[in-house]
């Protein structure tokens, strides 16, 4: 609920007008398990309200695999409103980083 009500926050409205926006979740953890956590939270907090989710998941949770540091789903980031990332030591390639920066900057 936390996340739900940051999300209202920043757009300065209550949480039934985030309908419409998209979420999409950059998740590369294996420590904390919201691989597991937030597509729950989404399914069961932010889609009835209307928001759209969608994931962008390190293929590897083994850092010792260079697939760590890859992520299947980014190209949904072209349609986000909100970006939520939980990942920890896993770093994109340099053309995904530019796609994030670009994202975040406009």
């Amino acid at each position: 609920m936390f996340l739900l009500a940051g999300l209202a926050l920043s757009y300065g409205q209550s949480a039934s007008s985030l309908s419409g926006k998209h979420v999409l979740f950059l998740i590369g953890e294996h420590e904390y398990g919201t691989a597991e956590s937030l597509p729950k939270f989404a399914k069961a907090e932010l889609e009835p309200l209307g928001v759209k989710t969608s994931f962008a998941i390190a293929k590897s949770d083994d850092r010792k695999s260079p697939l760590c540091h890859e992520f299947d789903g980014l190209d949904a980031l072209e349609e986000t409103d909100v970006l939520v990332i939980s990942a920890r030591r896993r770093y994109p390639k340099a053309a995904d980083m530019k796609r994030i920066r670009q994202w975040i900057e406009s």
